[in-house]
């Protein structure tokens, strides 16, 4: 989940909720003569005024009052959310967007080319992005949601503001955490939906406290105003705070040897940084460590609130290498506090890039990484695919697997080394999509060559292949720039400082493809994965007798950096873990594989006494450490009885479906009696479990209908 800051709504949101007494006005002012006119009814709600007020009040790095019922009309906090809702409206234009968005489809209609965007694609493809890129800024984002489709502007009212703080994806399903002034006090508040499918019709799954579904969301224009004559003291959270801005690491580094780094930090808090108060930078990956070493930098000098900070000190490369480096503030003997560094794992020089290594590939000109994730871009002339962009901090989005070229087998050449102007695919880890691009469609800032991640029918095209030019020629390896050739155009994928865009780049910085050459090409291999293995075949027969043994085979490609040796490393059973249906949860190696190597467990498994489908799936592990790459293929083996005769599994509890496989599995005919339908569930067996019957026999199975 990535959050905005430490946000939470039960400690930064109003602790009251949205509900105020009918005739409640939003104004009341007073016209010479005439007296008191009211203006509004604070009854319809106040939700935009108090998502405006909580944002004022986290950004001003104050508490929110103390009151838990809502303020009374006249009183100085009510007139501030009361003029915050206007403000909210950001009027005219905010209403005008409103009522077109109230009076938009929730999918696109028309025929190319003239084609009117739904609600799905608005939301997803022009606001989403927005709001990602402020929460990545550190900024809750204030969003309206539209729940009307009419052309009554007086039906406004029935639409709602919330403040969205944090996201999640889980492939293509994004899920919002809010602040939302109907549900005071309440962290569990989300908005999910799929964007996968933005011309269609999109559901939008939320927990908000409203009774219409949402059919539509978007961005809502915020300005800070200075909340402190209605908050609460100042948030003793974010009295120390820091957020990363740049660091300088080798490109590679041999053990012994001293390289120097700069890490820049920015103080976010509302108390300076003093040399002679104990606050310095010190190492984290485990907190203290001496791997580089040192564990602590010392400051140069005071640094107040919003000044930035760089630390230049030198650092030992361990022995043991590639070896995990991460820096973050503390105050001695008070508390860690702040954002870390990224977590960054410097390899030796000379590690080859092999074929099936996953690795970060680093912008050399930048020091960012290449990085995508599950938003499309959107901007004119655009193909509507996955957005690539450089990254200056790092994630599981940055990792990249090389592939042979288009056309080849998936594990072809795997485990040998990427040679200069070998042809090689860039798989992105975390989506499954391939690095692509294509002639004519134009990037969002600068108009050269987009760059995508793409990924038709499962395999991709002739788009997706790249030519590695090493700069020195020879083997690409560590330490080694290289540009990367965009085999069909022959565009070099290029970056540069300074063309973000907040909506097509998420704020981060714009991958291209540039027909030149210049430094901006250069790039290098980071971060090689240590640890990391792929499935290449396994043989096991799919029917066994209960209590039978068989001989089974998995074999296990190497393709991270570390030697895998007797003893410490081993094949694991898996669904789930450690588990020992097969007579044994762990199968040792026979002698020690090198990177790039292969190696083939053999092994005996004996089948369960119970009959039916059981599991069958292996992982490596280091003993103390971590699993690690990829599960073998994941199989089920028809477990029966001896010939001529079945034993009756247990389908107690089972639902309709699962009980009606599991006896076939068994060689049981059954036969269901009582509720009928998908969705019963099985409440007695008759013959009862355990019970040795001829092969092909009747069991009768009693169902209910599901709750």
């Amino acid at each position: 989940m990535t959050t905005t800051g430490e946000f939470l709504p039960s400690t930064h949101g109003l602790h009251f909720s949205n509900s105020w007494p009918i005739g409640t006005p939003d104004y009341t002012v007073n016209v010479p003569i005439v007296g008191d006119v009211t203006i509004g009814d604070a009854s319809n709600g106040l939700c935009g005024g108090m998502v405006f007020t909580v944002a004022d009040l986290y950004n001003a790095l104050l508490q929110p009052p103390p009151d838990s019922v809502a303020p009374a009309s006249g009183s100085p906090l009510f007139n501030y959310v009361a003029a915050r809702l206007i403000d909210s409206f950001n009027l005219p234009d905010g209403v005008l967007t409103y009522y077109y968005w109230a009076n938009t489809p929730d999918h696109d209609t028309g025929l190319w080319p003239i084609i009117r965007s739904g609600l799905a694609r608005m939301t997803i493809q022009d606001q989403v992005p927005q709001i990602i890129a402020s929460i990545d800024r550190n900024r809750p984002a204030a969003i309206g949601l539209v729940t009307i489709a009419s052309f009554n502007p007086g039906d406004l009212g029935q639409c709602h503001q919330v403040l969205a703080y944090g996201y999640q994806w889980a492939g293509n399903e994004l899920t919002l955490r809010v602040y939302d002034p109907n549900r005071a006090n309440r962290d569990d508040v989300t908005i999910s939906l799929d964007i996968s499918d933005p011309g269609h019709t999109t559901a939008i799954r939320s927990t908000v406290g409203i009774t219409r579904s949402i059919r539509g969301f978007f961005y809502t224009d915020y300005g800070v105003v200075d909340p402190s004559s209605v908050s609460g003291p100042p948030q003793g959270t974010v009295s120390r705070d820091a957020v990363f801005v740049s660091q300088t690491l080798p490109a590679a580094v041999v053990a012994g040897q001293t390289y120097p780094v700069a890490v820049t930090m920015r103080n976010v808090g509302i108390q300076a940084w003093a040399p002679q108060k104990g606050y310095r930078l010190g190492s984290q990956h485990p907190p203290n460590n001496q791997t580089w070493g040192r564990n602590r930098v010392e400051l140069p000098g005071v640094v107040a609130p919003a000044q930035e900070v760089t630390f230049s000190f030198d650092v030992t490369a361990p022995q043991r290498l590639p070896a995990h480096i991460q820096w973050r503030m503390l105050e001695e003997n008070v508390e860690w506090f702040g954002e870390p560094t990224p977590n960054r794992v410097p390899a030796a020089p000379g590690t080859p890039v092999r074929y099936g290594t996953t690795l970060m590939l680093r912008h050399t000109a930048t020091n960012c990484s290449l990085h995508s994730h599950p938003l499309t871009y959107g901007h004119p002339g655009s193909s509507g695919q996955q957005q690539v962009t450089c990254f200056s901090g790092a994630d599981d989005n940055d990792l990249w697997r090389i592939k042979g070229p288009h056309g080849q087998p998936e594990e072809s050449r795997a485990g040998e080394p990427v040679q200069n102007g070998e042809v090689v695919r860039l798989e992105h880890v975390s989506t499954s999509k391939n690095l692509h691009s294509h002639v004519g469609i134009p990037s969002p800032v600068t108009g050269q060559q987009e760059i995508t991640c793409y990924e038709r029918a499962a395999v991709g095209d002739y788009n997706d292949n790249w030519r590695v030019e090493v700069d020195d020629s020879g083997q690409w390896a560590a330490g080694k720039q290289v540009r990367l050739i965009h085999a069909s155009t022959h565009v070099a994928l290029h970056s540069h400082a300074g063309f973000t865009h907040p909506e097509w780049t998420t704020g981060q910085q714009e991958v291209t493809g540039f027909a030149g050459r210049d430094g901006n090409d250069l790039w290098y291999a980071s971060d090689f994965r240590s640890l990391d293995a792929r499935f290449v075949s396994q043989a096991v027969q799919a029917d066994m007798v209960m209590g039978d043994s068989q001989a089974v085979t998995v074999t296990m490609r190497n393709v991270g950096t570390e030697l895998w040796t007797p003893g410490s490393y081993r094949l694991g059973s898996q669904r789930p873990e450690n588990n020992q249906l097969w007579g044994l949860n762990r199968v040792d190696l026979t002698g020690a594989v090198a990177p790039g190597a292969e190696t083939r467990f053999s092994f005996q498994i004996t089948a369960p006494a119970a009959p039916g489908l059981t599991d069958f799936q292996w992982r490596m592990l280091q003993e103390g450490g971590d699993w690690f790459g990829q599960q073998t293929d994941h199989k089920y083996i028809r477990i029966v009885g001896r010939p001529g005769s079945a034993i009756v599994p247990n389908v107690v509890g089972m639902a309709n479906r699962m009980a009606r496989t599991t006896m076939r599995a068994s060689d049981l005919v059954p036969t269901f009696v009582g509720a009928q339908g998908v969705d019963t569930e099985v409440v007695k067996q008759t013959p009862a479990a355990g019970a040795t019957i001829p092969r092909g026999s009747g069991v009768t199975l009693q169902m209910k209908k599901l709750i």
